[in-house]
């Protein structure tokens, strides 16, 4: 089961990063300047699971799935097409803050599990 959701993982990852790319690069095509760094600073959404493994908290990949998610409907859809505004899902707004609301929780869950787990150390 842990392989399985690892490869829908990575694949949710690469869709993440292909269509932010993408959308930048066509969009820059069509006239919108700044949607080229915006697509360009799509993979720099890779270093938040990076800072958890630095951190040495393990998060679930079901989790970390739902967040790519998250980011493919909140800044690629949302900001880089500019889908809170003229795509055709008309909430698309209250399904990002919604699901925003969701993952923050669940993530702030588990950092506070993580510092109930380790020693508070003031000082030297």
């Amino acid at each position: 089961m842990e392989k399985s959701q690892k490869v829908i993982y990575y694949i949710t990852v690469g869709i993440f990063i292909i269509s932010g790319i993408g959308l930048g690069i066509y969009y820059f095509a069509h006239g919108n300047k700044p949607s080229l760094y915006m697509g360009l600073g799509t993979p720099l959404f890779l270093l938040i699971p990076f800072v958890f493994y630095k951190l040495n908290i393990k998060i679930p990949y079901r989790l970390l799935t739902f967040f790519f998610i998250f980011l493919i409907m909140g800044y690629n859809i949302g900001f880089i097409m500019d889908g809170y505004k003229k795509f055709i899902l008309y909430y698309c707004d209250k399904i990002v803050h919604f699901t925003s609301g969701f993952l923050f929780t669940v993530i702030g869950l588990c950092i506070f599990f993580y510092a109930e787990r380790q020693p508070l150390k003031i000082g030297n």
